[in-house]
């Protein structure tokens, strides 16, 4: 079986025991915006989009202009 694509462009709440997805191998997971609870980082292409630490431990994700 193939991998699978998930793109995620609006706000999710993680918790610290939860797994944003869970794939099979070859799975790619991209986030290009929203509010997060936790550092969406790994989940980021930092090439074309910033992750920002906001005053209330949260996290934003933008696109870079």
């Amino acid at each position: 079986m193939s991998g699978s694509v998930v793109n995620i462009s609006g706000d999710a709440i993680l918790t610290a025991t939860s797994r944003l997805f869970s794939g099979n191998e070859g799975s790619v997971i991209t986030i290009t915006g929203g509010t997060w609870s936790h550092d969406p980082s790994a989940y980021v292409d930092t090439e074309n989009y910033i992750v920002t630490p906001n005053e209330d431990d949260t996290w934003s994700v933008t696109a870079k202009e």
